[in-house]
């Protein structure tokens, strides 16, 4: 296990793609235990914490949660969250733009009126910072974003999102775990597809089609020197944090 001390330590961690109300918990506690223990700087959630699953546009079984329900499940998560590490920042991703998207769509006469994701969940009471879908958070030239693009293959997603950025990248959005690096004559850059906390079964497109998915568990740590940034992947397995 990595330690840290408190007072010295750059760490950040980056959680992702929780998939709310079809998260794994066992997955979830597991990060928060390892956060507990590791004590970063900063936690950065990088989308797709809800699922909004009540507003996809597939076929949906009437018996699953709505986004009320999902986003009480979501808030209790964040105050856990919130007690392990001061300085939380939620990035939206493409599921909770799902809620703006519906409403632009189908209701737009109540746009305004609907509650966005910073009140839906609370966030200014529970003191976490939020960026809107679209949006990225630069930190010390360390781009982290949910990430639109997807590809074939661990590391080929962030790939496609160091190319436009020109920068390092820590996404979620992939739900795989990889790391991949880039050089040129200048400089190297740094990649990251951040694994997902969600629960494979629980998935309804899944079990649509055999089940399976190239998905793995986990999340990413990463430290800061005077070569720069440098990322650890921490897989979860079984519920349990095992790299």
């Amino acid at each position: 296990m990595i330690t840290k001390n408190k007072e010295t330590t750059k760490m950040i961690v980056c959680l992702s793609d929780f998939h709310i109300p079809f998260h794994d918990e066992a997955a979830v506690f597991a990060a928060i235990r390892w956060i507990n223990d590791c004590k970063p700087k900063a936690i950065y959630i990088l989308g797709d914490l809800l699922d909004a699953y009540s507003l996809s546009r597939f076929e949906k079984d009437p018996r699953e949660r709505s986004i009320a329900e999902e986003a009480e499940i979501a808030k209790d998560i964040l105050a856990y969250i919130k007690r392990a590490c001061k300085k939380v920042t939620l990035i939206d991703g493409n599921h909770e733009e799902r809620i703006l998207r519906y409403t632009s769509k189908y209701a737009p006469e109540l746009m305004g009126i609907v509650k966005t994701i910073p009140e839906l969940l609370d966030l200014d009471k529970l003191g976490i910072k939020h960026v809107p879908y679209g949006q990225v958070h630069v930190l010390n030239e360390l781009v982290l974003k949910h990430g639109t693009r997807i590809a074939t293959g661990a590391g080929q997603s962030v790939r496609k999102e160091m190319g436009i950025e020109g920068a390092s990248v820590c996404m979620g959005h992939s739900h795989r775990l990889a790391v991949v690096y880039h050089s040129n004559r200048n400089h190297t850059i740094v990649g990251v597809e951040n694994g997902h906390l969600s629960d494979q079964g629980k998935q309804k497109y899944l079990k649509a089609s055999d089940g399976v998915a190239d998905w793995q568990q986990g999340f990413s740590s990463w430290d800061k020197n005077s070569q720069g940034w440098y990322p650890i992947l921490h897989r979860i397995y079984k519920g349990k944090v095992i790299s």
